[in-house]
């Protein structure tokens, strides 16, 4: 699904708004990247057609398996991030 850009920067001004977000900035143009302390910690990258995941156990790496091609929506990725922010970093 593709989604418009006012709409991404709708979300992206919603989460802004939450108590625990200090900041959000633009560091690399993909499709979903999270980045904690200037380093890839998870991602979810559309490259040559297709996609994959960089989890988080080690984001280097390119998980190219059934689940991890799914596409997914912009909340979607927010809702996974949000999940390895709190349950594997503990940050929120």
């Amino acid at each position: 699904m593709k989604e418009s850009i006012e709409n991404i920067l709708y979300k992206l001004e919603r989460i802004l708004r939450l108590d625990f977000v200090i900041n959000v900035r633009i560091i690399e143009a993909t499709k979903s990247v999270l980045i904690f302390n200037e380093k890839r910690i998870f991602g979810k990258d559309f490259v040559f057609g297709k996609w994959h995941r960089h989890p988080f156990e080690n984001p280097d790496e390119h998980d190219e398996s059934k689940i991890a091609q799914q596409a997914v929506t912009i909340d979607e990725f927010i809702k996974e991030s949000f999940y390895v922010a709190s349950e594997k970093l503990k940050i929120i």
